[in-house]
């Protein structure tokens, strides 16, 4: 989160965030190789420590490819994407619980789990930003969820 707020102050702290450096894209190759049998438990792969150490590492790599692709692919303004980067944080408090109530509604069903997340996901992503439609309609949830302040409108002056 730091990071992301101190590349969104700092122009040349995104311009490196986003431009694919061969050296880092390598080396998080190789700490993605490392940690992801550790994480999958793959019998007879053991990091331990070691996996625990290059995960942030790695992951770093993998942000700075997957923002230097959309920077180059989606890097001209576009209104759908503007939207749901006004309703981000009001999806990143709503998601979870929204989750919890459609895992627990499935409870009944016994579909594939990666059916379930199939039809979970979307859902919740419809649902959270259905919610900050509504939200984004009262000035003071605005503000209470996104943090926007309201903009009140200038009354104008009798003489």
């Amino acid at each position: 989160f730091l990071l992301g707020a101190w590349a969104a102050l700092n122009a040349d702290v995104l311009d490196r965030m986003t431009t694919p450096d061969p050296l880092l894209l390598a080396v998080a190759g190789v700490f993605s190789l490392i940690y992801v049998p550790t994480y999958l438990h793959i019998p007879g792969w053991q990091a331990g420590f070691i996996a625990d150490f290059v995960a942030p590492l790695a992951a770093m790599g993998w942000v700075v490819l997957i923002l230097s692709m959309l920077r180059r692919h989606a890097g001209a303004p576009n209104a759908k994407v503007r939207a749901l980067v006004d309703a981000s944080f009001t999806i990143y408090l709503l998601h979870q619980p929204v989750i919890l109530i459609l895992g627990l509604l499935l409870l009944p069903v016994h579909a594939p789990p990666v059916l379930e997340w199939l039809l979970i996901t979307p859902l919740t992503l419809g649902l959270c930003y259905a919610v900050h439609g509504l939200i984004r309609s009262h000035p003071i949830l605005l503000f209470a969820f996104n943090g926007v302040l309201p903009h009140f409108r200038e009354q104008p002056r009798r003489v």
